[in-house]
């Protein structure tokens, strides 16, 4: 019976595509690994094979797998569904950076803020479409968006990673007619009142003339609400999500507390075989790697529930 748990099995149960995971360790040491004499195609094939007759032999350690994903699954819909409910609720409300929003030289940012995240909601719905998770975690993502803004942008203030996910989240509710343009609020009391003139039909020069704010100040704001009228629809063949988008943003966090969860059973287990190895050290192993294969199965059909759509 083996005392120790391969590397090789543990790799098999990463799962890269998201964020933030804490490493995995090996539990063989390098002198076993040596003694063993046996590359790690050997050793997963070996592993792999001792995993099925395992399972094949306890048919009730398989049940109790299949309940525990259960549950997890259950716990990851709760919280995706608890996301899209409040972000249908306050669709009307939505909070939209504009602080400043009387003076020109933030006004003038924000327009080409607006634009260019625009873009890369578009683009990075896009790359999701066609790549699925074979995609870089979200933390990644949002470091390059930020780095290629500066880079295109090096004059105007740089965008941090704070500020990312809420424009995502406006384009992605009215991408989705979870927010329509005209249910817009913006928090600065100038650009507010420059919106609402907007919507009344007013003219970049009429509202110059009503709230007396600088021309380029309400030129930049008008070109803001042009470009989140330009946000496409959603549609069955471009749905317009990715992983940062709320839903799917929560669902990457809800799988990961879930995956972490596991790796924290498992460092318990390797502790124990340190320190005092039992008999069913490799059949704990092999349930915690169950338990993973099968809840990482079903994880692309984790979404929004038709319970909570009815809401919408």
């Amino acid at each position: 019976m083996f005392r120790f748990v391969p590397q090789i099995a543990l790799r098999a149960t990463r799962l890269p595509s998201y964020p933030k995971h804490v490493p995995w360790r090996p539990f063989a040491t390098t002198k076993l690994r040596l003694q063993q004499h046996i590359d790690p195609q050997q050793q997963k094939q070996m592993m792999d094979t001792m995993k099925k007759q395992y399972e094949d032999k306890h048919p009730e350690e398989v049940e109790a797998m299949e309940k525990e994903v259960e549950e997890m699954c259950q716990r990851v819909q709760s919280k995706i569904d608890e996301t899209h409910y409040i972000c249908v609720e306050q669709r009307a409300s939505f909070p939209l950076p504009s602080d400043q929003g009387d003076q020109l030289k933030p006004a003038q940012r924000y327009s080409i803020i607006y634009k260019y995240m625009l873009n890369e909601f578009v683009n990075q719905c896009g790359m999701s479409q066609q790549l699925g998770h074979n995609r870089p975690p979200p933390d990644k993502l949002i470091e390059e968006i930020s780095e290629t803004f500066s880079a295109l942008h090096p004059d105007v203030e740089p965008i941090t990673s704070h500020d990312i996910l809420p424009y995502f989240h406006l384009y992605w509710a009215v991408a989705h007619d979870i927010l329509k343009p005209t249910e817009l609020v913006f928090q600065a009391p100038p650009v507010e009142e420059v919106w609402k003139l907007s919507q009344q039909g007013k003219s970049a020069e009429e509202t110059t003339q009503s709230t007396r704010l600088d021309a380029e100040v309400v030129q930049s704001w008008y070109q803001v609400f042009d470009t989140i009228a330009q946000t496409p629809k959603a549609s069955p063949s471009n749905p317009l999500v990715c992983s940062l988008c709320p839903v799917e943003f929560s669902k990457i966090l809800a799988c990961s507390e879930e995956i972490y969860g596991l790796q924290q059973r498992l460092a318990d287990l390797e502790k124990e075989v340190v320190e005092t190895p039992a008999e069913g050290d490799l059949e704990r192993l092999f349930y915690l790697v169950g338990v993973h294969e099968r809840f990482d199965a079903l994880i692309p059909e984790l979404g929004v529930s038709d319970k909570s759509e009815e809401k919408k």
